[in-house]
C-alpha cells in the first residue's frame, strides 16, 4: 500500500515550496492531491505545470488531479452540459501536467453544492441524467488516456456500492473507476455500529473498479436525531481493520489517503496509519 495526503497543496500552486514537500515526504507520504481553484476553463496551465515540476523534485507522486465544475445531474440541459465541460478540462488539465488519473463527483440536485443533500438525489431520472453525464466525460477520458476514480457519498446519487455498480456498468467505460471510501456510505446508525458487512460489500460489488482509498473514521453523537460525524483515521468505530486489508488484498501498488484534517491534524494521522498498517502487516510502498 501508499500512502498519500489530500489537503496540503494549497489553491495557490505557485505558494508550494521546498519546505512543504519535506514536511509531506517527512509523514511518510509519497502521493500528493490537488484542485484546481475556480473555474477549470480558466485554468492557469502555468501554476499547474510548477507544482508538477515542484513534485517530481521532490519524488512525490501527483496521484490526483480534483476541481469543481456545476452539477452533471441537473434538470436543465444547458447547465449538466457546463458541469460536462468543466469536469471534461480537469481530465485535459490532468493528462496535460502527467496526473495519474482524476477525481470527480456525481454531484448533486441540491442548489446548495455538490455535497448537499436532496431527494431527488436517490431518483431513477437522476441516475440516468448521470450516467449519460458519465458516458460523455468518457469521450475526454478516451481522448486524453487517462482514468477517473469516482468519489461517491450517502449524500449523492451514487449513495450506496449497489447503485454505483449499476450506474458504472449502465456507463460501460473502463476509464472509470471508485474511489473507495467506506465513511461516505455510512447512512445509518446500524451501518456506524457495526461497518463490517458494508464494507465487504464494497469490495464484492465495486473491487474490479477501486482505484484508490480514502482513510478516515466515523463516530455516532449524542444528539437528536441522528448525528453521524468523520473523525481522524483511529478515532472512532469504522473496521478499519477488515478495510486495509482488503484494500491492501486488492490494491497493494495504489494509494490510501487522509484526508479533510486541519494540516496540525494530519501528522498524528499518519503515524496512526503507519502503526496500523504496521500491525495488520501490510508493508508501506514508496
Amino acid at each position: 500500500m501508499r500512502l498519500g495526503v489530500i489537503g496540503l497543496i494549497p489553491s495557490d500552486f505557485f505558494a508550494v515550496d521546498d519546505t512543504l514537500l519535506q514536511h509531506i515526504r517527512s509523514m511518510g507520504f509519497s502521493g500528493v492531491v490537488a484542485h484546481i481553484p475556480g473555474d477549470p476553463l480558466q485554468a492557469n496551465r502555468e501554476a499547474l505545470r510548477y507544482l508538477k515540476s515542484m513534485l517530481d523534485r521532490h519524488q512525490l507522486r501527483f496521484v490526483q488531479l480534483w476541481g469543481w465544475y456545476p452539477s452533471i445531474v441537473a434538470e436543465d440541459p444547458e447547465a449538466r452540459a457546463t458541469g460536462i465541460a468543466a469536469a471534461s478540462a480537469i481530465i485535459q488539465h490532468g493528462a496535460e501536467i502527467g496526473a495519474e488519473m482524476i477525481g470527480l463527483r456525481p454531484t448533486s440536485m441540491s442548489p446548495q453544492g455538490p455535497w448537499s443533500p436532496h431527494p431527488a438525489n436517490y431518483h431513477l431520472a437522476t441516475q440516468t441524467r448521470l450516467i449519460d453525464s458519465l458516458q460523455q466525460i468518457a469521450q475526454a477520458c478516451e481522448q486524453y488516456q487517462i482514468r477517473v476514480a469516482l468519489e461517491c457519498h450517502a449524500l449523492t446519487p451514487l449513495y450506496n456500492p449497489a447503485v454505483t455498480q449499476y450506474v458504472l456498468e449502465c456507463v460501460g467505460s473502463s476509464w472509470f473507476g471508485v474511489n473507495f471510501d467506506p465513511v461516505n456510505f455510512v447512512a445509518d446508525l446500524a451501518t456506524a455500529y457495526d461497518s463490517t458487512p458494508m464494507i465487504n460489500q464494497l469490495f464484492d460489488l465495486l473491487g474490479q473498479y477501486a482505484l484508490s482509498a480514502h482513510v478516515k473514521d466515523v463516530v455516532v453523537q449524542d444528539d437528536l436525531v441522528v448525528h453521524i460525524s468523520e473523525v481522524p483515521p483511529g478515532a472512532g468505530i469504522l473496521d478499519l481493520d477488515t478495510f486495509l486489508r482488503r484494500f491492501e488484498a486488492l490494491k497493494p501498488d495504489a494509494f490510501a489517503f487522509i484526508e479533510h484534517l486541519a494540516p496540525e491534524q494530519i501528522p498524528a494521522a499518519a503515524a496512526f496509519l503507519h502503526r496500523k498498517l504496521t500491525e495488520l502487516n501490510i508493508p508501506i510502498l514508496e
